[in-house]
């Protein structure tokens, strides 16, 4: 009787959920949290323990299937099919202007988001809560190892929540943020870096880039938990850098252009830094050293460059990478390139 009131309790909050204004997230994670809590207590004040043990598997149960499939429903079919009462909240965009439909999904997905964050810290909370009611118990040994087992199946399920947690992250960069900031990386490889000296003072590209990312990240702060913002600000960063590699290897450099992307670089670096307050220029160490390779005088260089005693440098490059990098450059030629003597220590991981 127990488990069916709970059953239908946790799906009444759902059929209700509902976002209060202003508000990161729904009532769905609360109020789910409270069915499970009040269920449990009434559970343990019966002295039955296999009345309570049988409501701690029904609550891990009830996590794993119900719960966690309405918090992962908008990963599935967002931007329309939302948490929950959440749906009646984002209309279809198909006659929304573009930008509408945008902020609709940033809107969607960021609830998502702190939901699933809140959900794991309940979790948590719960469990807690559930060894200190444990502890306090007088009962005998056999009946103790009974709930402490059923117990370690609940702290089972925070496995699955916290890896559902990665993929609303994953999610939120690649449907809401990516979007907005790939336009501005692509303009790279759209103009030339075969540059002479006069061009060197052109900033167009990271002025438009940061103007991008300053929009991008203060709409995240806005849309996030502050728990979820800084690890999700340091994967989008990981992931700008990957865009940046690849409109590099679209393009062809000269010198001065391989010293233009270096100054680029570290323009772009300094200025995340600053704006997220997070050190994120290891997350560029890969197309930062691509364009100083693009920046050497010569082929041979890249030897003297990365021998053995160049000191305890990590290199993110391997010996593939670097003459794939040197092919880039146009005023190198290409057996020079192929008929490079590169040391063990290139490539090292």
């Amino acid at each position: 009787m127990e488990n069916y009131f709970m059953r239908e309790t946790l799906q009444k909050a759902v059929s209700v959920d509902q976002i209060e204004e202003g508000q990161l997230i729904s009532n769905l994670p609360d109020d789910a949290f409270f069915v499970f809590q009040k269920s449990l207590k009434r559970a343990f004040s019966s002295s039955n323990i296999d009345c309570s043990c049988a409501m701690i598997n029904n609550t891990s149960t009830l996590l794993l299937k119900e719960f966690k499939e309405e918090l992962e429903q908008p990963l599935i079919d967002q931007p329309t099919t939302q948490i929950g009462g959440i749906t009646d909240m984002f209309q279809s965009s198909a006659n929304k202007s573009s930008q509408t439909a945008s902020d609709d999904l940033w809107r969607t997905l960021g609830v998502s988001c702190s939901n699933i964050e809140v959900s794991c810290q309940n979790i948590k909370r719960l469990i807690q809560q559930l060894q200190s009611e444990i502890s306090l118990l007088k009962v005998d040994e056999i009946s103790r190892a009974k709930l402490e087992t059923c117990l370690a199946e609940l702290c089972s399920t925070t496995g699955p929540f916290q890896e559902l947690r990665m993929n609303a992250i994953g999610h939120f960069i690649e449907s809401a943020m990516l979007p907005d900031v790939i336009p501005a990386i692509d303009q790279f490889s759209t103009v030339s870096h075969v540059i002479e000296e006069e061009v060197m003072s052109d900033e167009t590209f990271v002025q438009k880039l940061a103007i991008s990312l300053s929009r991008i990240i203060d709409k995240t702060k806005s849309h996030l938990l502050a728990s979820l913002y800084n690890e999700t600000i340091l994967q989008f960063t990981s992931e700008v850098a990957d865009a940046l590699e690849k409109q590099v290897f679209k393009s062809n450099f000269n010198q001065l252009g391989g010293v233009k992307l270096d100054r680029d670089l570290r323009q772009i670096v300094s200025f995340l830094s600053e704006k997220t307050e997070q050190p994120l220029r290891d997350k560029f160490t890969r197309v930062t050293q691509m364009a100083i390779i693009l920046s050497l005088d010569r082929v041979g260089e890249v030897e003297d460059y990365w021998s053995l005693n160049s000191g305890p440098t990590r290199w993110y490059l391997t010996a593939k990478d670097i003459k794939g990098v040197l092919h880039l450059r146009k005023d190198f030629r290409p057996e020079d390139i192929e008929t490079l003597k590169l040391s063990p220590r290139m490539g090292r991981h």
